[in-house]
Parts: structure tokens; C-alpha cells; sequence
């Protein structure tokens, strides 16, 4: 996918040009699209869809059963993770199988994982992890 096509899918307004006032700390557009596509994976649920497409390839029923949500919420995460270019879908049928656009998103996620691991002990898989935890930690 083309930078341009994406930030038009984000929803990106365009950089400063070089005729704008100047701007005493330029971000590059690539820091523009990894900040939109970190916000898009700002949600439990959808670095669990990372971590569970990872394995391999589901529909949006087997993949909601795995999270414990509603299909419909299952998919809207989806459709948002999709927008961004983190998964794709593939029609098999009357079923639509998710799977994780590029292996090296789910190699990130799980480094970031680490990185906090290594960095902050109170810090577990657990769900009953408070967030309080974390900040306090």
C-alpha cells in the first residue's frame, strides 16, 4: 500500500510544506503513519487479534470465541485493523478468514511485549493486571 493511499485511509493531514512556517522539530511522515497505525493497536483486543491471527488464519466466529467477544464487536476491530493494512481478509466461501498482513507486525508486538516484561517485573499476562500496576511499577 502506497504512503499516500494510507494517509488517506488515516485520515492524515498532510506535513507542513516547505513555503509553511517552520516547524522547529519536523516529523517525517514515516513518524506520522507509525504513530496512527500504534493508536489503531491501543486496545487489548486488537493486539490480541495480532497475537492469535499470528498462529494463523481464523474467521471473524472462531476468532471472537478465542477473544470472549461478540462477533460483531470481534469484527469491528477488525474492520479498524484492517483499514490501517495490519490484517487482510480472504473469502473462502461464504466465510471471510483474517490473517496478519505481515508477519514482522506480529514480530513487533511480541518485542514490545518483551521490552515490557524485562522493564517492568509487576507486569503479567494476566488479565486481572490492573492498570495502576503498571503506572505505579
Amino acid at each position: 500500500m502506497s504512503a499516500n493511499r494510507l494517509r488517506g485511509r488515516l485520515r492524515i493531514s498532510p506535513l507542513p510544506s516547505t513555503g509553511a512556517k517552520r516547524v522547529p522539530h519536523r516529523v517525517a511522515e514515516i513518524d506520522v503513519i507509525q504513530a496512527a497505525l500504534i493508536k489503531v493497536l491501543a486496545n487489548p483486543y486488537r493486539l490480541r487479534v495480532i497475537e492469535i491471527l499470528g498462529r494463523g488464519p481464523l474467521g471473524v466466529n472462531a476468532l471472537a470465541r478465542e477473544l470472549g467477544l461478540a462477533p460483531a464487536a470481534t469484527s469491528q476491530h477488525l474492520s479498524a485493523m484492517r483499514g490501517v493494512g495490519l490484517v487482510t481478509a480472504e473469502r473462502e466461501g461464504r466465510v471471510v478468514r483474517y490473517a496478519v498482513a505481515d508477519p514482522e507486525i506480529r514480530a513487533a508486538c511480541e518485542l514490545m511485549r518483551g521490552v515490557i516484561g524485562r522493564r517492568v517485573p509487576t507486569v503479567t499476562s494476566k488479565p486481572e493486571t490492573h492498570r495502576s500496576q503498571v503506572i505505579n511499577a
